[in-house]
């Protein structure tokens, strides 16, 4: 939405993805064995996110989600 788009250029938004650290109990089919999530992501690296033109590219930071945070070293 745009005021996801908005909050997410701002730095205020924040979607969390639990299945990252822990494996969820009701896995999805055709699920990735250790998330047991068939969810799919593409995140920019922290080098190359700011140096977009696009403003839905703002949706792809790694910092939206906490569970990353001090775990991917990008």
């Amino acid at each position: 939405t745009t005021d996801n788009l908005q909050l997410a250029g701002e730095g205020k938004l924040k979607v969390n993805l639990p299945w990252l650290k822990t494996k969820k109990t009701d896995t999805d089919t055709n699920c990735h064995p250790i998330t047991g999530s068939s969810d799919h992501y593409t995140l920019y690296d922290i080098f190359h996110e700011r140096n977009t033109k696009d403003t839905r590219d703002a949706l792809r930071r790694i910092g939206l989600v906490p569970e990353l945070a001090g775990w991917v070293n990008s």
